[in-house]
């Protein structure tokens, strides 16, 4: 019975130290992506700032803020849309993080294009 008990807290011991090194490890991983959408993110403003109106300068400073919001906290944004109701249903499923942030990687490095080709 004992023998049971030292294997069951010895598993429980390796999922949990597997778990802390896949967190840290997606830690690191978050951190370079913070960094490189946070620099996209001065340069989307400053090139803003350098060639639209004041209008479209507010509008590419929210229209941006939103996809680095998405890269920073998919995980985030999926607790908060899932069970939202709307007319076409009820979302019930999650979204896989990486899709969040993938859509805000597109919109985050299509938005700077935008401007450049305006």
């Amino acid at each position: 019975m004992e023998s049971a008990a030292l294997i069951s807290t010895s598993s429980r011991y390796n999922k949990s130290a597997r778990l802390i090194e896949l967190l840290v490890a997606n830690q690191k991983n978050m951190e370079t992506k913070r960094i490189i959408s946070g620099i996209i993110y001065l340069g989307t403003i400053i090139l803003a700032l350098l060639s639209l109106e004041s209008k479209e300068i507010f509008m590419a400073i929210l229209g941006t803020l939103i996809p680095v919001l998405m890269i920073w906290y998919p995980e985030v944004i999926n607790d908060y849309t899932l069970g939202i109701t709307g007319e076409g249903g009820t979302i019930d499923k999650p979204t896989p993080p990486f899709l969040i942030s993938g859509v805000g990687w597109l919109v985050l490095l299509g938005i700077p294009l935008f401007i450049l080709i305006s």
